[in-house]
Protein backbone atom coordinates (compact mmCIF):
# COMPACT_ATOMS: atom_id res chain seq x y z
CA UNK A 1 0.00 0.00 0.00
CA UNK A 2 1.25 3.53 -0.65
CA UNK A 3 2.14 5.56 2.53
CA UNK A 4 -0.74 8.34 1.40
CA UNK A 5 -3.54 5.98 1.67
CA UNK A 6 -5.38 6.48 4.81
CA UNK A 7 -5.92 3.33 5.86
CA UNK A 8 -4.14 1.02 8.93
CA UNK A 9 -6.09 -2.20 7.93
CA UNK A 10 -7.44 -4.38 5.43
CA UNK A 11 -11.26 -3.67 6.84
CA UNK A 12 -10.62 0.08 6.56
CA UNK A 13 -8.55 -0.75 3.40
CA UNK A 14 -12.22 -2.44 1.53
CA UNK A 15 -13.86 0.21 3.19
CA UNK A 16 -12.60 2.70 1.27
CA UNK A 17 -12.18 0.71 -1.91
CA UNK A 18 -16.06 0.59 -1.94
CA UNK A 19 -16.46 3.87 -1.01
CA UNK A 20 -14.19 4.86 -3.90
CA UNK A 21 -15.74 2.00 -6.34
CA UNK A 22 -13.02 1.36 -8.64
CA UNK A 23 -11.18 4.54 -8.69
CA UNK A 24 -8.40 2.88 -6.61
CA UNK A 25 -5.28 1.33 -8.62
CA UNK A 26 -3.12 -1.80 -7.98
CA UNK A 27 -0.28 -2.82 -9.86
CA UNK A 28 0.84 -5.71 -10.95
CA UNK A 29 3.77 -7.39 -12.68
CA UNK A 30 2.19 -7.76 -16.02
CA UNK A 31 -1.42 -9.90 -16.73
CA UNK A 32 -1.24 -13.68 -15.06
CA UNK A 33 1.81 -12.71 -13.03
CA UNK A 34 1.21 -13.53 -9.28
CA UNK A 35 0.43 -11.38 -8.08
CA UNK A 36 -2.35 -10.40 -10.46
CA UNK A 37 -3.61 -13.30 -9.82
CA UNK A 38 -3.31 -12.28 -6.14
CA UNK A 39 -4.99 -8.64 -6.75
CA UNK A 40 -7.90 -10.60 -8.44
CA UNK A 41 -8.72 -13.10 -5.73
CA UNK A 42 -9.06 -10.49 -3.46
CA UNK A 43 -10.93 -8.51 -5.12
CA UNK A 44 -13.30 -11.66 -5.98
CA UNK A 45 -12.85 -12.15 -1.81
CA UNK A 46 -13.72 -8.93 -0.83
CA UNK A 47 -16.40 -7.64 -3.59
CA UNK A 48 -14.19 -4.64 -4.28
CA UNK A 49 -13.54 -3.36 -7.72
CA UNK A 50 -9.68 -1.71 -8.79
CA UNK A 51 -8.28 -0.25 -11.38
CA UNK A 52 -5.63 -3.21 -12.77
CA UNK A 53 -2.48 -1.72 -13.82
CA UNK A 54 -0.05 -3.84 -15.53
CA UNK A 55 3.81 -2.87 -15.25
CA UNK A 56 6.49 -5.04 -17.01
CA UNK A 57 7.69 -6.86 -13.90
CA UNK A 58 7.64 -6.76 -10.19
CA UNK A 59 10.04 -4.08 -9.63
CA UNK A 60 8.92 -1.28 -12.20
CA UNK A 61 5.49 -2.11 -10.43
CA UNK A 62 7.06 -1.81 -7.11
CA UNK A 63 8.58 1.18 -8.36
CA UNK A 64 5.25 2.51 -9.44
CA UNK A 65 3.73 2.10 -5.47
CA UNK A 66 6.87 3.59 -4.04
CA UNK A 67 6.24 6.92 -6.25
CA UNK A 68 2.43 6.87 -5.92
CA UNK A 69 1.74 6.13 -8.81
CA UNK A 70 -0.79 3.48 -8.20
CA UNK A 71 -2.64 2.96 -4.87
CA UNK A 72 -1.77 -0.66 -3.97
CA UNK A 73 -0.33 -3.76 -4.87
CA UNK A 74 0.48 -7.71 -3.84
CA UNK A 75 4.07 -7.70 -3.68
CA UNK A 76 6.59 -10.62 -3.00
CA UNK A 77 8.49 -10.36 -0.05
CA UNK A 78 11.88 -9.90 -1.88
CA UNK A 79 11.28 -7.20 -3.64
CA UNK A 80 8.43 -5.12 -0.94
CA UNK A 81 10.92 -5.48 2.62
CA UNK A 82 13.36 -3.32 1.71
CA UNK A 83 10.35 -0.56 1.02
CA UNK A 84 8.60 -1.85 4.04
CA UNK A 85 10.95 -1.41 6.32
CA UNK A 86 11.74 2.26 5.12
CA UNK A 87 8.53 3.25 5.53
CA UNK A 88 7.70 3.87 1.89
CA UNK A 89 5.10 1.69 1.68
CA UNK A 90 2.75 -0.18 3.99
CA UNK A 91 2.22 -3.93 5.03
CA UNK A 92 -1.37 -4.73 5.41
CA UNK A 93 -1.68 -7.50 5.23
CA UNK A 94 0.56 -11.34 4.19
CA UNK A 95 -0.89 -13.52 1.49
CA UNK A 96 0.53 -16.60 3.30
CA UNK A 97 -1.86 -18.75 5.80
CA UNK A 98 -0.05 -17.75 8.39
CA UNK A 99 1.55 -14.57 9.52
CA UNK A 100 5.14 -13.79 8.41
CA UNK A 101 8.04 -13.10 11.13
CA UNK A 102 9.42 -11.11 8.26
CA UNK A 103 6.28 -8.23 8.64
CA UNK A 104 5.80 -8.25 12.12
CA UNK A 105 2.04 -7.51 12.67
CA UNK A 106 0.67 -7.84 9.20
CA UNK A 107 -1.83 -10.82 9.47
CA UNK A 108 -2.90 -13.12 6.79
CA UNK A 109 -5.68 -12.21 4.45
CA UNK A 110 -6.62 -15.93 5.38
CA UNK A 111 -8.03 -14.39 9.17
CA UNK A 112 -10.52 -12.62 7.13
CA UNK A 113 -11.01 -14.73 4.28
CA UNK A 114 -10.65 -18.00 5.11
CA UNK A 115 -8.54 -20.45 2.92
CA UNK A 116 -7.23 -16.91 0.70
CA UNK A 117 -3.78 -18.07 0.06
CA UNK A 118 -1.47 -16.73 -2.65
CA UNK A 119 2.35 -18.25 -1.94
CA UNK A 120 4.86 -17.74 -4.37
CA UNK A 121 6.73 -21.53 -4.67
CA UNK A 122 9.14 -22.74 -6.54
CA UNK A 123 9.79 -26.47 -7.70
CA UNK A 124 12.10 -28.12 -10.42
CA UNK A 125 10.57 -30.09 -13.09
CA UNK A 126 11.67 -32.68 -15.34
CA UNK A 127 10.89 -33.73 -19.02
CA UNK A 128 8.05 -35.86 -19.44
CA UNK A 129 9.30 -39.71 -19.75
CA UNK A 130 11.92 -39.16 -16.87
CA UNK A 131 12.63 -42.47 -15.29
CA UNK A 132 11.34 -42.60 -12.03
CA UNK A 133 14.08 -43.44 -10.37
CA UNK A 134 15.88 -40.40 -11.74
CA UNK A 135 13.23 -38.00 -10.49
CA UNK A 136 13.21 -39.59 -7.09
CA UNK A 137 16.90 -39.32 -7.02
CA UNK A 138 16.82 -35.80 -7.54
CA UNK A 139 13.87 -35.08 -5.32
CA UNK A 140 16.17 -36.71 -2.59
CA UNK A 141 18.58 -34.27 -3.08
CA UNK A 142 17.03 -31.65 -2.84
CA UNK A 143 15.02 -32.36 -0.15
CA UNK A 144 18.62 -33.20 1.87
CA UNK A 145 20.33 -29.99 0.77
CA UNK A 146 17.02 -28.20 1.86
CA UNK A 147 17.37 -29.58 5.63
CA UNK A 148 20.64 -27.86 5.98
CA UNK A 149 20.78 -25.65 8.88
CA UNK A 150 22.74 -23.27 6.51
CA UNK A 151 20.03 -23.57 3.68
CA UNK A 152 16.86 -23.22 5.92
CA UNK A 153 18.60 -20.33 7.76
CA UNK A 154 18.81 -18.75 4.00
CA UNK A 155 15.83 -19.22 3.10
CA UNK A 156 13.98 -17.88 6.31
CA UNK A 157 16.03 -14.54 5.64
CA UNK A 158 14.15 -14.51 2.57
CA UNK A 159 10.89 -15.11 3.42
CA UNK A 160 10.70 -18.90 1.59
CA UNK A 161 9.34 -22.05 4.25
CA UNK A 162 11.57 -24.65 2.74
CA UNK A 163 9.13 -27.72 1.95
CA UNK A 164 11.54 -30.60 -0.21
CA UNK A 165 8.07 -32.49 -0.88
CA UNK A 166 8.31 -35.61 -2.77
CA UNK A 167 7.46 -35.74 -6.43
CA UNK A 168 3.85 -37.42 -5.72
CA UNK A 169 3.26 -34.61 -2.73
CA UNK A 170 4.07 -31.65 -5.55
CA UNK A 171 2.46 -32.97 -7.95
CA UNK A 172 -1.43 -32.79 -5.48
CA UNK A 173 0.19 -29.80 -4.63
CA UNK A 174 0.39 -28.35 -8.38
CA UNK A 175 -2.64 -29.44 -9.70
CA UNK A 176 -5.04 -28.01 -6.56
CA UNK A 177 -2.89 -24.46 -7.55
CA UNK A 178 -4.15 -24.88 -10.84
CA UNK A 179 -7.47 -25.51 -10.09
CA UNK A 180 -7.23 -22.42 -7.80
CA UNK A 181 -5.90 -20.52 -9.76
CA UNK A 182 -8.19 -21.52 -12.99
CA UNK A 183 -10.76 -20.44 -11.40
CA UNK A 184 -10.25 -17.14 -10.54
CA UNK A 185 -8.93 -16.68 -13.55
CA UNK A 186 -12.12 -17.54 -15.28
CA UNK A 187 -14.12 -15.49 -13.00
CA UNK A 188 -11.65 -12.21 -13.74
CA UNK A 189 -11.76 -12.93 -17.80
CA UNK A 190 -7.68 -12.72 -17.50
CA UNK A 191 -6.60 -12.97 -20.74
CA UNK A 192 -2.73 -12.66 -21.60
CA UNK A 193 -1.96 -9.70 -24.12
Amino acid sequence: MHASVPVSSVKEFIALAKKQAGKLNAASGGNGSANHLSLEMFKQRAGIQATHIPYKGSGPATIALMSGEVDFSFAGALTSLPHIRSGRIKALAVTTPKPSPLVPGAPPLASLYPGFESTNWYAVFAPAGTPEAIVNKISQEIARAIRLPDVREFMAKEGADPVGSTPQEFAAFFRSEVDRYAQVIRTANIRIE
